[in-house]
């Protein structure tokens, strides 16, 4: 049942056949066409915002296309609206869905609908497929799929890369010293195991990262390692005893000679932590004398760019070095020194959590953090977002929650893809999430979860 609405209208834009009228360089028009020009909505209480949605009109099909490009957001009810049409002619009979149609009544535009128009001298008639294109699935809502059940078991605590050829590749410290690897080439389904030699004492698995070409870890005694493919290992490094490696930051300055440092943690002669970074991997420069409270073990690390497209590191949860659990966060563009972004004792909406194992990382324009198991030895698997890198943290609405991760997960290797869409100019993120330890022991599951809203082609 329609039902009117006399504040609205149709217009319409007669063109008599009597003259010849000219438009700048335009072919002449004489006849009566009976296109639709414009469709549009005025703002209506049963669907907000609905006003602000431009609807493209495609003339160029035998049935001509009104739609609008950008959905309406998910929920939105369209099924009593009034739409606002300009005509260039009609006879007075405009059918929507075979019925007449009267100037203000509402339409249900769950479906599509078709509108028909006769031009005034009846010799020309359009017909237009009208489609108000609502999202179908939450764009905010977080899917998850399980890529594998075979993640092996001594992985659990692991670092993850994704090579320079696509594949995934799981590091894992040793019990009696040493490290293993594991890899996948079919996108996580399937690891083999990988053997890396020259490496026989305890690792920070944590302090595995890339610099340039070379892959660098840091052992527990302080002793640096390298390596040309990741596999085979051998020492490195000044004689400096590393904490631990962050990984490469791009220079801040234009005026910097060296181009990108790797950025770490190292101890002085007099065993204080001070903040480090090398320009080479090899020679180690010491910047300001580390935090009291800057997490030195256990920690959750990740690296983001500016707008005005400088790198930066932030680290978040983690033990200090005596012991004490961190509950600010640290940030630098530069490695040699770092700054407090959140403190808990004067920010509000901050962080806060007493966490060891929690990851850490960016996935479109928040900064996650999730997981890590508390000060009463509780696994977690909630999460905290931050839209301000870090500066300020809440909790997301339910629809970003881990829903299929029915248990708390601390310490497993998370990797973000990106996927280039050069169509659309937007890169599609992906988070894959690898292993993990549970309450329950070990994580054999990989895990691979994107937000509905980054694999859309217009968001």
């Amino acid at each position: 049942m329609m039902r009117k609405k006399n504040s609205l209208y149709i217009a319409l834009v007669v063109f008599s056949g009597l003259f010849v009228s000219c438009w700048d360089d335009f072919t002449d028009r004489t006849y009566y066409s009976a296109n639709v020009t414009s469709f549009a909505f005025e703002a209506q209480d049963t669907c907000p915002d609905i006003e602000d949605y431009a609807f493209n009109i495609d003339q160029t099909k035998d049935t001509g296309l009104i739609y609008n490009l950008d959905s309406l957001p998910f929920g939105r009810v369209v099924n009593n609206l009034y739409p606002t049409v300009s005509i260039q002619s009609t006879n007075g009979n405009i059918y929507m869905n075979d019925s007449l149609w009267a100037d203000g009544d509402s339409l249900d535009f769950t479906n599509p609908v078709y509108l028909k128009n006769t031009s005034i001298d009846g010799l020309y008639t359009r017909i237009y497929k009208i489609s108000v294109n609502v999202h179908k699935v939450d764009p905010d809502s977080m899917l998850m799929s399980l890529k594998s059940s075979t993640f092996p078991a001594a992985a659990a605590k692991n670092k993850t890369l994704c090579l320079a050829d696509g594949n995934f590749r799981s590091y894992y410290a040793l019990s009696g010293g040493g490290m293993s690897a594991t890899q996948s080439a079919d996108q996580g389904s399937t690891w083999t195991n990988r053997t890396v030699t020259g490496i026989t004492e305890d690792v920070n698995i944590l302090s595995l990262c890339t610099f340039g070409s070379k892959f660098y870890v840091a052992a527990k005694s302080g002793q640096q390692y390298s390596s040309t493919d990741g596999l085979t290992w051998t020492t490195s490094g000044d004689g400096t005893k590393l904490v631990t490696l962050f990984g490469e930051i791009k220079k801040k300055y234009v005026t910097e000679t060296d181009p990108s440092h790797l950025i770490g943690l190292a101890k002085n002669a007099s065993g204080d932590i001070y903040y480090a970074r090398s320009a080479d991997g090899n020679s180690w420069t010491l910047g300001t004398k580390a935090a009291d409270d800057f997490p030195v073990y256990d920690y959750a690390v990740t690296k983001g760019t500016t707008a005005t497209n400088v790198e930066f590191y932030t680290i978040a949860t983690g033990v200090s070095a005596s012991g004490n659990y961190c509950t600010k966060v640290f940030s630098t563009e530069t490695g040699s020194d770092w700054i407090v972004a959140c403190n808990p004792s004067t920010t509000r909406l901050s962080l806060g959590w007493q966490r060891r194992g929690a990851s850490l990382f960016y996935y479109g324009k928040y900064l996650v953090c999730f997981g890590g198991i508390d000060s009463n030895g509780y696994y977690n698997k909630d999460l905290y977002i931050s839209a301000d890198n870090g500066k300020g943290w809440i909790e997301p609405e339910d629809k970003w929650a881990w829903e299929k991760m029915t248990l708390g997960i601390a310490y497993p290797g998370v990797y973000i893809e990106r996927v280039k869409d050069t169509v659309n100019d937007k890169d599609r993120n992906f988070i894959w999430i690898f292993g993990g330890s549970r309450i329950n022991g070990s994580s054999p599951e990989v895990w691979k979860c994107y937000q509905n809203s980054m694999i859309f082609a217009r968001r």
